[in-house]
């Protein structure tokens, strides 16, 4: 493959490969599998699948943001039944080996989407340019034909980015050769330079690597990186000048812990997020989950109905049982950059914070509206865009909202995940159940052999 480093130009060089999805109102059967981790836990794969199922009919999409479902077909019976392979033992599903193909969304090579970057079913990070691939490699492997490897997610930043490996460990890269480090992005305990997309790991003191975490942050417009350990404590680090010390000036070289008091760790984080100058997470993980906010509160982004700041987190009420929430920059040009929070709350959204052009900002969490001013519904997804976030729904369509105005369809049918490329209110990521990688309504060939 050559240097490693650098960009690929694309081509259309998906394999073959029909996944078994059952989202919404579609229905496509066959003998693949996504990896969602290493072969030792997600390789049960099928044997040679008995007879193709039909392909569910489509759900019609309503101005109240409901669906009404469609007739699917009757697949063709098959003559053979399908197994379930070990798991644990890579490769050993049905006799065409099927288990061991390790393919992701829809028929492609892509298992998730973060952003801009794609993470690959063989655990590689992809960042997709508009013409171009970039691989993340090792930067101790010593030779740039070396990728990352076991990538579970990413967090893409401003200048940098962050990996969440199989392991349990992080490793950031930089993406901007003079800003990639300059705040401590890559959490290495000093601000030296990295030559870009080499991934080092994460230290949470010298020569101690952070260990045991399970999810990376969320956040696109910061200076800061996060994760979530597996005992739900939050550790960040680069730019925590709000985040931890109130907005002054604390640049931290390694991932710290998030704290209530500036002793006691914040407990029970399952999911976070990052603004330029807030950060909000949930917690709990059960059936009474909350959200918290903590930072600059300029445009009432901390849900407390003022524009008091916080150095700690403190609780968003009015939410029933949140299970995301998200950060966007909405450029406020009265007094400084303002962010919007929206919380993923029982399948509907909950948004508050800064209003976009100057527009008066929202205290408390206030329900997403379609065109009809009914709640939309059937959210099962939130991402994060420039200036406006993207909802995915049930029904496999893409709903787009701005602050403060009503959600409206995106116009694109069968999406299975959704991302946003930074830098670009136009530039929405998605993946279709063809297994198609889309940016902004074009389709974009990827190069499977990264």
């Amino acid at each position: 493959m050559g240097d490693r480093v650098g960009t690929k130009m694309r081509n259309s060089n998906i394999e073959g490969c029909v996944a078994l999805i059952l989202l919404g109102s579609l229905s496509i059967v066959g003998a693949c599998t996504i990896k969602t981790g290493d072969d030792a836990a997600g390789a049960a794969g099928a044997a040679e699948a008995g007879g193709a199922g039909g392909v569910g009919g489509k759900a019609t999409i309503d101005e109240t943001g409901g669906t009404t479902a469609g007739a699917g077909d009757q697949g063709e019976a098959g003559n053979e039944t399908e197994t379930a392979g070990s798991a644990g033992e890579p490769g050993a599903a049905g006799s065409d080996g099927a288990g061991g193909d390790s393919r992701g969304l829809g028929n492609s090579c892509i298992a998730n989407l973060f952003g801009t970057y794609t993470v690959r079913s063989n655990g590689h990070a992809v960042n997709e340019a508009a013409s171009s691939e970039t691989i993340v490699v090792d930067y101790a492997s010593m030779t740039d034909a070396t990728p990352l490897a076991g990538v579970v997610s990413v967090q893409q930043q401003s200048y940098a980015a962050c990996a969440l490996l199989e392991g349990g460990t992080v490793s950031c890269w930089q993406e901007d050769a003079t800003n990639g480090n300059i705040y401590g992005q890559l959490g290495q305990g000093n601000t030296d330079h990295v030559p870009v997309y080499r991934a080092v790991p994460v230290l949470k003191a010298a020569n101690k690597p952070l260990t045991d975490v399970v999810a990376l942050a969320s956040g696109s417009v910061t200076n800061a990186a996060c994760a979530i350990t597996k005992d739900k404590r939050l550790w960040c680090w680069g730019d925590l000048s709000w985040i931890v010390d109130a907005g002054t000036q604390d640049y931290s070289n390694y991932a710290q812990v998030i704290t209530t008091d500036g002793q006691s760790p914040l407990e029970g984080v399952v999911q976070a997020s990052l603004g330029i100058q807030q950060a909000c997470a949930v917690v709990g993980g059960g059936s009474e989950n909350s959200v918290w906010c903590w930072g600059n509160a300029r445009g009432e982004e901390l849900g407390q109905g003022d524009t008091a700041n916080h150095e700690y987190p403190v609780q968003v009420t009015g939410l029933s049982n949140p299970s995301k929430v998200v950060l966007v920059n909405v450029y406020n040009n009265a007094g400084g950059p303002r962010d919007t929070v929206c919380a993923l709350d029982k399948q509907t959204v909950e948004c508050w914070g800064g209003g976009a052009y100057n527009q008066a900002s929202v205290p408390s969490p206030t329900q997403v509206t379609t065109s009809a001013s009914v709640p939309l519904r059937e959210v099962t997804d939130i991402e994060e865009g420039v200036g406006q976030f993207a909802f995915l729904r049930s029904d496999q369509t893409v709903w787009l909202w701005g602050p403060h105005g009503q959600a409206s369809a995106y116009g694109v049918p069968d999406v299975l995940q959704i991302g946003w490329g930074g830098g670009d209110s136009n530039a929405l990521r998605y993946i279709t159940s063809d297994g198609r990688y889309h940016g902004n309504m074009t389709n974009i060939d990827t190069d499977c052999g990264l």
